[in-house]
């Protein structure tokens, strides 16, 4: 544990700069990417490679498939018990200079 709380963002708050102000070593979503609507995810893709180095992607199933054109290289991908877990490099990731 961390000791710290979840953060009550959606996806069209994400896309709007919720996490702007940070980057992140890795994002996880678990049980939640194919909620993305299909207009918004290549955008919502591109967001989250600006932002993090690493996306860990848990799901039911292999939906969406994430391509190199949403921001992201497949490293690992697994399935355990009709689990799908993947995992992805950005290829976007830029750190915050610091002034």
């Amino acid at each position: 544990m961390t000791g710290l709380g979840c953060k009550q963002w959606n996806f069209v708050d994400i896309l709007n700069g919720a996490m702007d102000e940070d980057r992140y070593d890795v994002i996880i979503i678990s049980y939640a990417l194919h909620l993305v609507k299909e207009s918004m995810l290549h955008s919502f893709c591109h967001k989250l490679a600006s932002l993090a180095k690493r996306l860990i992607i848990i799901s039911p199933h292999k939906f969406p498939v994430m391509k190199e054109t949403f921001g992201w290289k497949e490293i690992e991908n697994s399935v355990m018990d009709r689990i799908h877990f993947r995992v992805y490099d950005s290829l976007e990731y830029e750190e915050l200079l610091v002034e």
